[in-house]
């Protein structure tokens, strides 16, 4: 009994620790695993060090295989010092990975038989189960399907009998991938629904997306269209996320080939073309034939003969790379197809005998025997496998009942005891957990201060740049003794103030994301015009900079929309600026399409898609993945502290969008921003209808009552009405107005927001609820601010503003908003 009583005290000990330990981990998921693990190194062992280092190269065999195998290297040479084996056959194994990714088949394949050697001597399973998983993959690539079949069985053994549902699920999918290789379609849906299966619950977004992927190809085959295109899109999304270029070209393909089999040849061919364009710069020979013979058989039924036959010489080509395989056959027959078609029987006949010597060389009928009689063989010790269990569970059961017996009887006495060690143990814990957050917070605190600090010495370096050329410019103007002088003068006043205007906007920008306050506002919108006044300003700094600029905004784009017009403005104007700002030489190049529609809610919503160009320095892989951190870059050549990118990918992010980087070092870069804006009803012809109605407004018939704190304000809004032809009158508050407007009558009101006695705000109130102005209760009222706010502009609709203007403002689009706030009071008649 005495030692029964240890036992529990060891066990309620030991899960008060597992209580600890798990508040640890759930701290650490702050970090990402890399990280962790690198954390970790300076306090580990020997021993310690060659896992962690084998667990880092794991971590980033995918994004950087140089670094990767310096890892692995590392653990190598480090177990092999120790003689640790464990170490060495993993490292082994990620080694051969690395290998494979690169297309030495061979040296992978050594790396892996000296990895499951090593495994297999210090019976360490998870590494067997590993090696046997690889070694069945590159059976696969190499087109071996029994061997493979072979090798996945092998390894689902082992994974099934250590629970590893990560590692059994990964490689179920592989089993029905070769099943799909036999056209036994059935039987690859059963082991791909049971991937399916062991994949929930386990962070396994990749697994599934491939599953998914792979089940879409089998309700392809069996003519469900619909199914397959749901399946395909799923995955694709998934795909693009991670950007693994090899199954976002499958899955293009796959729904490529849907279109292709409905007769849609036009549809399929942009899918098949963004396969050929990804698979480039790929390995997978297998993958580069299949679209190019897709793509020869698209133009062949829509009548394009040259086109066909370049891609199929294209397949041809890389097919001679490839041991016999599917895809080989097909490459030749596509061939064979196209000289028939000429008439150039002698070719065809050639091509046509190719196509049967290599269909001899695969997926021979004692291939498909053998991976069929494995499986089966398989099937059959796990359902012995399931018996025997069974047969112990009731052993087990039985052993349960005579222990919960035991368990009531001591239950009473352990638990006063049990609370208190374990109220003692969390008290602990918790004491440990928010040090080690104190400790954390003021290293954050201080990366923080030192970031900031560095931030407002660059902030402050941008400002003075624009600052002094407007300065300097404005002095030598006042000097200038003839027009054109003073027209250059000017012209560089303008680019200088447009700059700090950007600066601003953009610092203004970051604070309010950085606060949590950059919530959109949608409002309609002439997205159209707002382009081009953007094109107006990069046209004019690329011709100072010697840049050539390219604008091109396709048919078919809306002209009247909503959405958050600064924000959207915002992102594109940070895309040309970072575009001009790092281009020496060439042409920057934007191009604003429409590129889908859809209906939800009764809304007619349409993506725009925003492509930017340049012909800069390009970025490599790793400076791609920087770009959107808001790092401070100071560089001789290209000014700007490093929040514009961020401040683009935030905004996306807020805007429901998506933003793709293509880059190559040396030849520039392209940003791709996705966007989605409700459409509202207006044609072209309505456009125009518009701006007919805006010519007849004759400006002498109107009086505009200007109500503006600021003289200098004064004079410039005044000054524009004067010439353009308007009446006026000025208030320099709301209470002014107010009173004013008790005595004569307007037309329309320009209110600025922020005033000294009474705001624009209260002032607006005041005319669109009190009974002292009833009859002016709908005069429109056109905001004008300098306090860029997402929430003052929508509370200044709300109180029943019309519209609502920043400062500076553009000349030309204060006019035409107060054109169609006046279009009511025009007799069309």
């Amino acid at each position: 009994m005495k030692r029964w009583k240890v036992y529990k005290w060891a066990g309620l000990f030991l899960l008060a620790l597992m209580l600890v330990l798990n508040n640890f981990n759930v701290l650490a998921q702050v970090e990402t695993e890399q990280d962790s693990l690198e954390s970790l190194l300076p306090f580990a062992n020997d021993l310690q060090r060659a896992d962690i280092l084998n667990g880092i190269a794991n971590c980033i065999k995918n994004s950087d295989t140089t670094k990767a195998g310096n890892y692995a290297r590392q653990a190598f040479t480090l177990s092999d010092k120790l003689n640790y084996c464990k170490g060495k056959a993993t490292a082994y194994i990620l080694l051969g990975i690395l290998q494979k990714n690169h297309g030495n088949y061979l040296n992978a394949q050594q790396n892996y038989l000296l990895g499951l050697a090593l495994a297999l001597k210090c019976k360490e399973p998870y590494s067997v189960s590993f090696a046997y998983h690889c070694l069945g993959n590159l059976s696969y690539i190499k087109g071996d399907n029994a061997r493979a079949m072979r090798y996945y069985i092998a390894s689902v053994k082992i994974s099934e009998h250590l629970k590893d549902n990560r590692r059994s699920a990964k490689t179920y999918s592989n089993i029905g991938t070769l099943y799909m290789e036999i056209s036994d379609n059935d039987k690859a849906e059963e082991y791909y629904l049971r991937s399916l299966e062991l994949s929930e619950g386990i962070e396994l977004e990749l697994t599934i997306a491939e599953i998914e992927n792979n089940l879409a190809n089998i309700y392809q085959l069996r003519g469900q269209d619909l199914k397959a295109l749901y399946y395909y899109s799923n995955a694709l999304e998934v795909f693009r996320k991670h950007k693994i270029t090899t199954d976002i070209s499958s899955a293009l393909n796959n729904i490529g080939l849907i279109y292709l089999e409905r007769n849609q040849n036009r549809k399929a061919i942009p899918f098949f073309l963004e396969c050929i364009k990804l698979e480039q710069y790929s390995i997978d020979t297998r993958s580069i034939v299949l679209s190019s013979v897709n793509l020869e058989m698209a133009y062949t039924n829509i009548n394009m003969p040259d086109s066909a036959f370049y891609y199929a010489e294209q397949a041809v080509k890389h097919a001679a790379k490839l041991v016999p395989c599917n895809e080989k056959s097909l490459a030749y027959h596509a061939m064979e197809n196209l000289y028939a078609r000429r008439k150039d029987m002698v070719k065809s006949k050639y091509y046509e005998g190719l196509k049967l010597e290599v269909q001899k060389g695969y997926s021979t009928k004692n291939e498909k025997y053998e991976m069929k009689s494995a499986t089966a063989q398989y099937e059959s010790e796990r359902k012995e496998i399931k018996l025997r269990l069974l047969s112990k569970q009731n052993e087990i059961n039985q052993l349960k009942i005579h222990e919960q017996q035991l368990e009531l009887e001591t239950k009473n006495l352990l638990l006063v005891g049990f609370s208190a060690t374990l109220f003692l143990l969390l008290l602990v814990s918790g004491l440990v957990i928010f040090s080690f957050y104190l400790n954390k917070q003021r290293k954050l605190f201080e990366l923080s201060s030192k970031a900031k600090s560095s931030m407002l010495q660059q902030i402050n370096h941008e400002i003075r740049t624009p600052l002094n050329g407007i300065v300097g410019m404005s002095q030598l103007a006042i000097e200038s003794k003839n027009f054109t002088e003073l027209k250059e003068y000017l012209a560089n006043i303008k680019l200088s103030s447009d700059e700090l205007m950007f600066v601003l906007n953009n610092l203004i920008a970051y604070l309010q994301i950085d606060k949590k306050e950059a919530q959109p506002v949608a409002s309609p919108f002439d997205l159209i015009e707002t382009l081009e006044e953007v094109f107006k300003t990069y046209e004019f700094q690329c011709k100072a900079k010697g840049l050539l600029f390219n604008q091109m905004v396709y048919p078919g784009l809306p002209r009247l929309v909503k959405g958050d017009s600064q924000k959207i403005n915002t992102i594109v104007q940070n895309l040309l600026s970072n575009a001009v700002k790092h281009s020496f030489e060439g042409i920057v190049k934007i191009e604003v399409r429409q590129t889908a529609q859809r209906t939800k809610d009764r809304k007619n919503l349409s993506t725009i898609q925003f492509t930017v160009s340049d012909e800069g320095p390009g970025l490599d892989e790793k400076e791609i993945k920087q770009i959107f951190r808001g790092n401070v870059r100071v560089s001789n050549k290209a000014n700007g502290f490093g929040i514009g990118l961020k401040n683009v990918k935030e905004l996306c992010d807020l805007l429901k969008g998506h933003i793709q980087v293509i880059s190559e070092k040396g030849v520039g870069s392209s940003f791709i921003v996705e966007l989605e804006v409700e459409v509202l009803d207006q044609n072209a012809q309505q456009t125009q209808n518009i701006q007919n109605e805006l010519s007849k407004i004759e400006p002498g018939k109107f009086n505009i009552l200007v109500v503006e704190d600021n003289q200098l304000n004064q004079r410039l809004i005044l000054k524009i009405l004067e010439k353009a032809g308007y009446n006026y009158s000025l208030a320099e508050n709301g209470l002014i107005a107010l009173n004013i407007l008790k005595e004569k009558s307007f037309d329309l009101i320009l209110m600025d927001i922020r005033m000294p006695e009474m705001d624009g705000i209260e002032a607006t109130f005041n005319i669109r609820t009190k009974e002292e102005f009833v009859l002016d209760r709908n005069i429109p009222i056109i905001a004008i601010t300098a306090h860029d706010d997402p929430m003052e502009r929508k509370k200044c609709f709300e109180i029943g503003m019309n519209d609502y203007i920043t400062k500076p403002f553009n000349k030309e689009l204060l006019l035409k908003k107060m054109g169609i706030c006046l279009l009511s009071k025009v007799d069309v008649n």
